[in-house]
């Protein structure tokens, strides 16, 4: 079809829908004005920020999950139990042997505070259950009136504990559990991420990145794998 035959159906279009509106009640034509916002909102940013998603998801092997079916925040870690703690994008899937989940959690920044507040974090089952474990890089480090009430931890490493905030249940299984080789992984990641355990799971967070560079979260979950023996047994935990 002509360009010009385009543009006069589309004027003809709307004189038709100009004398159409007019012939309507008010409240008729409030609820097609707000029907086709929506409906427009759907189309141009809804509908394609999930497909991205979903493209990005099987890009890693995974699969998206809604935000609302995800169940993340009010998991036993002191990160996603912060106030106000929302997590989306949430892929999640079989890798390496592991259901593992994928996702972006955004936190109120408090007044004056000048820390991370938007992080990418992977959630991964453990092969031992262990006692909550808290390791912040000081980029990362919570307001103190946020940090959880576990017991501040030394720890056997010197690279670890000038570089980190240890706080665990149990300082003996933090002792043990953060000697070598998991200090090594620890630092070698240059600061860059959080570490927490809780039960059989470990959560892994860093600085937020796109989805399509979720590829470095789960390179940072490969080396912390190989850093942990797998038949690790929870000694000292009680």
């Amino acid at each position: 079809m002509s360009p010009w035959l385009r543009v006069l159906g589309l004027f003809a279009a709307a004189v038709l829908a100009a004398l159409v509106l007019k012939l309507l009640p008010p409240l008729v034509v409030l609820a097609l004005l707000v029907g086709g916002v929506a409906y427009a909102n759907h189309v141009l940013i809804t509908k394609p920020k999930r497909q991205a998603a979903r493209r990005a998801a099987e890009a890693l092997g995974l699969r998206p999950v809604p935000d609302a079916e995800a169940g993340l925040v009010g998991l036993p870690f002191a990160l996603l139990t912060r106030p106000g703690a929302v997590a989306s994008q949430v892929m999640a899937g079989p890798w390496r042997g592991r259901e593992i989940r994928v996702f972006d959690l955004e936190l109120p920044r408090p007044e004056a505070f000048t820390g991370a507040s938007r992080f990418t974090c992977a959630l991964v089952p453990l092969p031992f259950a262990a006692p909550r474990l808290v390791v912040e890089p000081a980029a990362f480090l919570t307001p103190p009136e946020e940090r959880p009430g576990l017991p501040v931890c030394d720890v056997p490493s010197e690279r670890v504990a000038t570089r980190f905030d240890v706080r665990c249940e149990d300082p003996a299984f933090a002792a043990s559990f953060l000697g070598e080789p998991v200090a090594d992984w620890l630092v070698g990641e240059q600061e860059r991420l959080g570490l927490e355990l809780a039960g059989s799971a470990a959560l892994l967070y860093r600085s937020w990145v796109p989805a399509k560079e979720r590829d470095l979260v789960l390179d940072a979950v490969s080396g912390f794998l190989a850093a942990v023996p797998a038949g690790r047994s929870s000694e000292g935990a009680g």
